[in-house]
């Protein structure tokens, strides 16, 4: 009996900081255009697989949580909604990106660049270095003194 309320104490202590770890402060995640996205808890993954249950319905709620092992970030669970939110914003638009693939591919077939390349694949390794040697020196005068020599 006594080990029983042993086991029974420190069950329920475990669930109690379980509670405390699996509810902190939630902070707003930025994106990279510094908007907010949402929330993130982060939780550790003890607490994920103890109490499954809570963390689903966080998640469910909108709040995304991310899992850490060994205080690292190794999961993030998010509502399906959020998924699909997030697979819309980093869709490909193909024809914005064949358009510019075309534009660029036509300006390298104009006849000067063309030649150019042709020098560059015929020159030796001796006229590679001194041509870029050359071309840090205009960019060195160029850049307005902005470096000193030491």
């Amino acid at each position: 009996m006594a080990s029983g309320r042993k086991r029974g104490k420190r069950r329920g202590a475990a669930l109690g900081a379980a509670d405390s770890v699996a509810r902190p402060t939630p902070t707003p995640a930025r994106s990279s255009s510094n908007r907010s996205v949402g929330t993130v808890v982060v939780i550790p993954s003890t607490v994920a697989q103890n109490a499954f249950g809570r963390v689903f319905d966080r998640a469910m709620a909108g709040t995304d949580v991310a899992i850490a092992k060994h205080n690292v970030v190794r999961a993030v669970l998010v509502s399906v909604e959020r998924y699909h939110e997030l697979l819309r914003q980093h869709t490909v638009d193909l024809d914005a990106l064949s358009s510019r693939f075309e534009q660029l591919y036509a300006s390298m077939q104009r006849s000067d660049v063309q030649e150019a390349t042709d020098r560059a694949f015929r020159a030796t390794a001796t006229e590679m270095g001194n041509a870029a040697v050359a071309h840090a020196r205009r960019s060195r005068r160029s850049a307005g003194g902005a470096r000193k020599r030491r």
